[in-house]
C-alpha cells in the first residue's frame, strides 16, 4: 500500500471515528461532569421505573413508575434547556434506548435535543457512509441523529433508508430526524413519514406524526395516510395537530370524521380541540 492509500484511509478512519463518537465540529461547551452524571442517573432511574420512593412500603411497581414518569418531567426540562450542551450523554442516551422496552419515543427525542446542530462537509457524509454500513448499533444511532441536525438536503436519503431499517430504535430516531432535515427535501421526507404511519411499532407511528406536523403543509402531499391513520383513532390528538396545517378545501373529505371524532364522549376537550378547530373552519369555509 502506497503512502497515499495509507494517509486517505487514516482520514477515512479519523472522520469516522469523529462521527461515531458524537465529536461534532463546532459543538458548544459541555456542561459540567456533575451535570451530566446527574442527568444520566435520572435517565437511568426513569428508564427502569424507578422513583425516590421506589424502596417505600405499599409501593407497588406501577405507582413507581407513575411518579418516576411525575419526577423526571423536570428533569426533561432541565436537559431541555442544557440543549447542545448535553452532547457528551449521546452514547449513554443511546445505551438505554437499545434497553428501553417502553421509552424509545421520548429517548429519541432527547438524543435529537442533545445532540448539536451542524452545517458539515461532504466528508461527513462519507463518513457517516462508513458507519451506516457497520454493526454497532450505538454508533449507527448516534450517527442518524446527526444527520437529523444538518438540516441538510444531503441528509434526507440517509435519513429515508434508515426510518425503513430492520431496526425499530433506528427508524424512531430517523424518524424524528426527518422532521428537522427534512425541511430541506419535504417531498422525500414525507413519503417516508406516510409510509411509517403503518409502522409495526406505535411508538415510530407516533414519530412519524410529530415529524409530520414539524414539517407543516408540505405534509399534505400524504393526505391519503393521515386520513387513514385518522379512521384508525390511534391518537386523534396528534392527527388533527398535522391536518391543521393543511387548506381547508383539503379536509372537506373529512367532515364525517371529525363531527364522529367530536361526539364521541371518550375523548376529553383537549383531544378534540384541533378536531374541533379543522370543523369549524370547514362550515365556515374559512
Amino acid at each position: 500500500m502506497n503512502l497515499f492509500c495509507k494517509l486517505f484511509l487514516s482520514l477515512v478512519l479519523a472522520m469516522t471515528l469523529c462521527v461515531a463518537n458524537g465529536q461534532s465540529a463546532g459543538a458548544p461547551e459541555p456542561i459540567s461532569q456533575t451535570l451530566q452524571d446527574y442527568f444520566y442517573t435520572a435517565i437511568k432511574k426513569w428508564n427502569a421505573g424507578q422513583s425516590s420512593m421506589s424502596n417505600f412500603p405499599n409501593i407497588n411497581t406501577p405507582m413507581s413508575q407513575a411518579m418516576s414518569t411525575s419526577e423526571f418531567s423536570s428533569v426533561r426540562t432541565q436537559l431541555r434547556q442544557a440543549g447542545a450542551k448535553a452532547w457528551p450523554l449521546a452514547p449513554k442516551v443511546i445505551e438505554q434506548l437499545l434497553q428501553t422496552t417502553s421509552n424509545q419515543y421520548d429517548l429519541g427525542w432527547i438524543l435529537t435535543e442533545l445532540t448539536p446542530s451542524a452545517n458539515p462537509t461532504s466528508d461527513f457524509y462519507f463518513a457517516a457512509a462508513s458507519v451506516l454500513n457497520g454493526n454497532d448499533p450505538v454508533e449507527r444511532i448516534n450517527t442518524i441523529a446527526k444527520l437529523g441536525k444538518t438540516s441538510q438536503a444531503d441528509a434526507v436519503p440517509f435519513l429515508v433508508k434508515a426510518a425503513a431499517s430492520a431496526d425499530a430504535r433506528e427508524r424512531v430516531v430517523a424518524l424524528i430526524a426527518l422532521g428537522y432535515s427534512g425541511k430541506q427535501s419535504p417531498s422525500s421526507a414525507v413519503k417516508a413519514l406516510g409510509r411509517a404511519l403503518t409502522d409495526s411499532e406505535k411508538f415510530n407511528r407516533q414519530a412519524a406524526l410529530n415529524a409530520l406536523r414539524l414539517l407543516g403543509g408540505d405534509a399534505v402531499d400524504v393526505l391519503p395516510e393521515i386520513s387513514a391513520y385518522l379512521r384508525t383513532r390511534e391518537n386523534i390528538y396528534m392527527t388533527s395537530g398535522v391536518l391543521k396545517n393543511f387548506p381547508t378545501s383539503a379536509l372537506v373529505p373529512l367532515r364525517a370524521e371529525f363531527e364522529s371524532i367530536i361526539r364521541d364522549t371518550k375523548y376529553t376537550e383537549f383531544q378534540k380541540k384541533d378536531a374541533i378547530d379543522i370543523l369549524l373552519r370547514i362550515e365556515l369555509g374559512n
